[in-house]
């Protein structure tokens, strides 16, 4: 089983500038049908990931659940238990009143036969969006994706863990 790898050190998405949609860059194309297979695979896990930044970016967040197996599964923070679809969607109903505006930095993406990951930060701000004299929300998060291939041999987010990283004045260090 062959797998791809991406690294894209440090790369950061600017997708709080309104109308900007991120674009994949696609690999040439190999001349076995096993690597063009995995090729097309890649970039078909490039684009799943694409636009499943720019909905969390959009005014339209809603539109982010429609990229989920239907069984997709949360490990949110702080929770005990994972929650499925539904039960996300009522976690996010914040993002009717809020927009994220936020870089995202890509630190790897995988590519295996049938399962693919990626490792994401989030870091900007959620802004009001009825009221722009309101203050902004500072949030960052750091975040695990795995998709997985379909019946349809379609690319869909299957599972998501993330967590909230306490920000670097709080943390302290004991010295023993």
């Amino acid at each position: 089983m062959r797998n791809a790898f991406w690294h894209w050190p440090h790369l950061r998405l600017d997708s709080a500038v309104p109308g900007h949609q991120l674009e994949p860059s696609l690999p040439p194309m190999n001349a076995s049908n096993q690597a063009q297979s995995q090729d097309s695979d890649e970039r078909d896990v490039r684009y799943l990931v694409l636009d499943a930044i720019n909905r969390t970016q959009s005014d339209e967040f809603e539109r982010f659940f429609e990229l989920f197996t239907p069984e997709a599964t949360w490990m949110l923070p702080s929770q005990i238990k994972d929650v499925g679809l539904d039960e996300a969607k009522r976690f996010y109903r914040f993002t009717e009143k809020f927009r994220f505006e936020q870089q995202v930095n890509i630190e790897e993406v995988r590519v295996f036969s049938e399962v693919a990951y990626a490792r994401l930060t989030f870091d900007g701000f959620l802004v009001p969006k009825q009221d722009p004299s309101a203050s902004s929300i500072r949030s960052v998060s750091r975040h695990l994706w795995i998709m997985r291939k379909v019946l349809t041999q379609q690319w869909r987010l299957d599972r998501v863990i993330w967590n909230t990283p306490r920000p670097t004045d709080r943390v302290t260090q004991r010295a023993y």
